[in-house]
């Protein structure tokens, strides 16, 4: 499990790490999206994201010698790898959110 939460500074960041802003990054060209845009550290993040993408595709595990603190997913610990300029391994990121939504029925 992963999010990406590296912050583009386009519109001043506003915007924040915009959905699927992490393709280009998992194939190593962050320059290939205009929402990346220009903090230098988008390319150390692109080549650690396409590591680990092409480690998963060719172990079966994304974990390489940067990223070696990849835990696999398990409900009970909802272990998430955040993807940002210091990539950390973290448990259950943002539960009381996504606690706020338990026993909430959308019909």
């Amino acid at each position: 499990m992963y999010r990406f939460d590296f912050a583009s500074d386009v519109e001043d960041g506003a915007l924040g790490a915009p959905h699927a802003m992490d393709v280009a990054f998992t194939f190593g060209n962050a320059d290939a999206a205009a929402l990346s845009g220009s903090r230098p550290e988008r390319h150390d993040l692109a080549r650690l994201t396409s590591a680990a993408w092409a480690a998963f595709a060719r172990h079966g595990s994304p974990v390489t010698p940067e990223l070696q603190t990849w835990a696999s997913y398990e409900p009970e610990r909802r272990t998430t790898m955040l993807l940002d300029v210091r990539c950390r391994s973290v448990e259950d990121p943002d539960a009381a959110e996504r606690e706020a939504w338990d026993g909430i029925e959308i019909s």
